[in-house]
């Protein structure tokens, strides 16, 4: 193999260096607090999780959910910290749902829908195997193309055939067991009626996620932050990439700063709900020292963030543009 040479990016729409140091000269303050808060985070997750006989809920409020919640703000740090801002809104997004499960699951009826959340994880999973194994079988098509796919990412074909049956064997065990045989029959029962797959925290009334905000009185947040990260996590961003003037048309650069404020604001006030509500729950001792540690540490931090406005973006010039 030869010695292999890297592209240059095109300074204008990509320059690494110049967008770090941007962020490390006027962020500085903010991205020390989200380190903070994930470390903060970790320390606490350690400190609620029992010493011993780990309850099932226990293990999914805190081991699954509050640990992946700490795992998406550590994204956000590094992304923002690089300056891939738009990036970070995917992360910032998901933590918004995961902040709505964990008060939902802890708000009543906590080892029923820690239960619930859990076999709908099967169930998808379940559904996926029980899929591939129909079309390994009765589509030969579609078999041979996964076939020969799956030889240039060096996947074992036949290997695969068999961890698949022995999963949908493990997970019908699983999901019919005594912990869990209740449960999988309120999600048959709510499927047959509704003719659709369901969420897990349908059984409880809310039919999706702006429903489920509404019932912890969290819409509010749900129209002033989801809404946005919704729309850029399903490509609607024409407005952070062009901006049409005279028939000019404008690209900003792929990593830029101009929603950094609204996405700090957003991704804290998740962070801190959430260990808010991970403290009275499992830490009440605590209160009043994360109370302080706000107050002191955290609030002055985020109160006032600098908001960027990019007046000269990258120009090419474009005659037919409507």
């Amino acid at each position: 193999m030869g010695l292999y040479i890297k592209e240059k990016p095109h300074h204008q729409i990509l320059d690494r260096e110049m967008v770090i140091k941007q962020v490390s000269e006027n962020f500085k303050d903010q991205i020390d607090l989200l380190e903070d808060l994930v470390n903060y985070g970790t320390n606490l997750l350690i400190r609620a999780l029992p010493t011993q006989n780990v309850e099932f809920e226990d293990s999914v409020v805190l081991a699954v959910l509050f640990k992946h919640a700490i795992t998406l703000l550590d994204s956000v740090h590094i992304l923002v910290t690089n300056g891939a801002v738009l990036s970070a809104h995917i992360p910032a997004r998901c933590l918004f749902e995961i902040m709505l499960y964990i008060e939902w699951i802890l708000k009543a009826d906590t080892i029923v829908r820690s239960k619930r959340y859990l076999v709908d994880y099967y169930l998808q999973h379940l559904r996926e195997a029980k899929y591939f194994q129909n079309r390994f079988t009765n589509d030969i098509d579609f078999a041979n193309s996964f076939k020969s796919a799956s030889k240039k990412i060096s996947i074992d074909f036949d290997k695969l055939e068999e961890i698949t049956s022995e999963s949908i064997s493990n997970l019908e065990s699983v999901i019919n067991s005594d912990d869990f045989r209740v449960v999988t029959k309120e999600f048959m029962e709510q499927k047959k009626k509704k003719g659709r797959r369901i969420s897990w925290y349908e059984l409880d009334g809310p039919s999706n996620i702006f429903e489920l905000s509404k019932k912890l009185n969290r819409d509010i947040d749900y129209f002033i932050h989801y809404r946005h990260l919704s729309r850029i996590i399903h490509g609607m961003v024409q407005d952070q990439h062009i901006d049409i003037q005279n028939s000019a048309f404008l690209l900003t650069p792929v990593r830029n700063l101009s929603s950094i404020d609204k996405l700090i604001t957003s991704v804290v006030h998740f962070a801190l709900t959430i260990y808010a509500i991970i403290v009275t729950y499992y830490r009440h001792d605590e209160k009043n020292n994360f109370a302080e540690k706000y107050n002191q540490k955290w609030r002055e931090r985020f109160a006032i963030i600098k908001e960027v406005q990019y007046l000269n973006s990258v120009s090419y010039l474009s005659k037919n543009v409507v």
